[in-house]
């Protein structure tokens, strides 16, 4: 797979690192901080683990399939698009995004979401261009906010996530 950054937004989240990582590994919690997904079958995220989501986008229902690609707990973690049901498939290869966490040394959290896909043809670059760009930065900074709003919630307690190594697909 190759990765190709399409757009990068970040946050400063007034909380510990685990808690953030806890609600990025929860699939349950998916909908509550991703703005696009309206159901999931998600359970702990961990590499390898494939996930499907109820999606709405532009007023479009569908359905997708993403797989976590890269685990690295507390600072790192990737999906990619694996099948959907509304032609993302078909426009973009290597679609995927991505959380990273950086813990800050006054107790706060860095969290940077990166988007990534390469356009397959010509038309692809123009809607990439024109559209999509502007809607994932949208995306991206909607769940961006959600994800402080709920790890800087008092009620927010991390739990326990798994600890494995850290491995790419």
């Amino acid at each position: 797979m190759t990765w190709t950054l399409q757009g990068s937004d970040s946050v400063v989240v007034h909380a510990p690192v685990e808690r953030v990582w806890s609600l990025l590994v929860d699939g349950h919690r998916l909908p509550d901080w991703m703005p696009i997904v309206k159901g999931t079958n998600a359970e702990v995220e961990v590499l390898g683990a494939e996930r499907t989501c109820q999606v709405e986008f532009q007023g479009k229902r569908g359905e997708v399939t993403e797989q976590c690609v890269e685990y690295e707990p507390l600072r790192h973690i990737a999906w990619r698009l694996v099948n959907d049901s509304l032609g993302f498939g078909r426009l973009f290869d290597d679609l995927g995004f991505s959380f990273t966490l950086e813990a800050r040394s006054d107790g706060m959290t860095l969290v940077c979401n990166e988007s990534y896909y390469r356009p397959r043809s010509v038309v692809a670059q123009v809607l990439s261009l024109v559209v999509m760009r502007r809607k994932f930065h949208g995306i991206r900074l909607l769940a961006l906010s959600n994800l402080r709003r709920l790890s800087e919630s008092p009620e927010a307690k991390p739990r326990s996530a798994p600890h494995l190594v850290t491995l790419r697909m």
